[in-house]
């Protein structure tokens, strides 16, 4: 074949591969790609991941009761209690206060109920050290009602883990701590207070107050997860959830001064209302009571033997005006440890 012709085949072997190429990216651009399937392409295309949730957000007993519970991996049991046989060994039933009745239980047909009516008043469930024994961690889950009429003071004692007299003492309680209006003023006979984690004893600390209405009127579960630090560390921690939420927590902190193995364990306690004065420690009455908790001093309590008022009566009325009994119950304790 002479040159002239391969050029000629060249040349008519190109255009025809051109064309071709033409043709079939113009088919190629006419179909479109379907989209990924299982994606909304645009603002809201990707949920982000949930938060991963703080350790101790979660209450461990929700909604538990000693007829119906689970006890998580790596706990032990300590006591379930419903207030419906006999009372076992290591347990008060009552307090000074209070008794086990059928006006108010829970779940079965039993309760703690108690009366509130006087400063020292104190309605409580316990159990002795030597059947808590040693623990890292140790959970406590009730249920409580208290009467909507109740008003607050000075203290009120939601749960308690004690160990240890005189020199040795060590607690750390769950305490409702002064009461106070809607303007945020301390003032007497008050349905809002400050829970605390306060530690008394050997090292004694408030941690972690949390100011509200103190829930009445129904029945609520609470629940303290407490690990006792430790001695001389801060890696201790008190949670405490109300209906399953965390309602307050004191993490990573020194709660106690000592080794907490055999603590005493109580629900509920003592209600304390003092006598506010100015003039200690001449405390005469009327004139130099204090027109509200925290003015002056509470001194005057202890002396002369006012100890103990009774709300109806009390010694600075009308300044710190009379206040109507409640009624406070107890229900459904679970106890466990690590």
């Amino acid at each position: 074949m002479n040159r002239i012709c391969k050029i000629f085949l060249s040349t008519i072997f190109g255009v025809c591969l051109l064309i071709f190429l033409i043709n079939y990216c113009d088919a190629a651009e006419s179909v479109k790609p379907n989209p990924p399937k299982g994606l909304n392409i645009g603002s809201d295309s990707v949920s982000p991941p949930d938060p991963i949730p703080i350790p101790g957000n979660e209450s461990l007993l929700s909604g538990m009761n000693p007829n119906k519970y689970t006890i998580p991996s790596g706990w032990s049991l300590i006591r379930v209690q419903d207030f419906e046989g006999e009372k076992p060994l290591g347990e008060s039933w009552g307090g000074w206060d209070g008794s086990v009745t059928t006006t108010k239980p829970h779940m079965g047909s039993k309760s703690i109920e108690g009366t509130y009516g006087w400063d020292q008043s104190e309605v409580r469930w316990s159990l002795a050290g030597e059947y808590t024994g040693s623990f890292t961690e140790i959970y406590l889950s009730w249920w409580e009602f208290v009467d909507s009429n109740a008003l607050w003071n000075d203290e009120y004692f939601q749960f308690q883990f004690k160990v240890g007299e005189g020199n040795s003492f060590q607690e750390v309680v769950g305490d409702w701590v002064w009461a106070f209006d809607e303007t945020g003023e301390l003032a007497y006979n008050q349905p809002r207070a400050s829970l605390y984690v306060w530690c008394q004893g050997i090292y004694t600390k408030r941690l972690s107050p949390r100011s509200d209405f103190v829930p009445k009127g129904t029945w609520h579960q609470w629940e303290a997860w407490f690990r006792p630090n430790k001695v001389g560390g801060t890696d201790g921690f008190l949670r405490i959830y109300l209906d399953g939420v965390l309602y307050t927590s004191a993490e990573n902190v020194r709660l106690v001064g000592r080794d907490m193995a055999g603590a005493h364990v109580y629900v509920g306690g003592i209600y304390t209302k003092n006598i506010w004065m100015t003039d200690y420690p001449t405390c005469s009455a009327p004139n130099n009571c204090s027109s509200r908790p925290g003015v002056g001093t509470d001194l005057c309590t202890n002396s002369g033997g006012r100890a103990g008022q009774y709300f109806s009566n009390p010694y600075c009325s009308p300044v710190d005006p009379p206040l109507n009994p409640w009624k406070r119950y107890i229900d459904d304790i679970i106890l466990m440890k690590k």
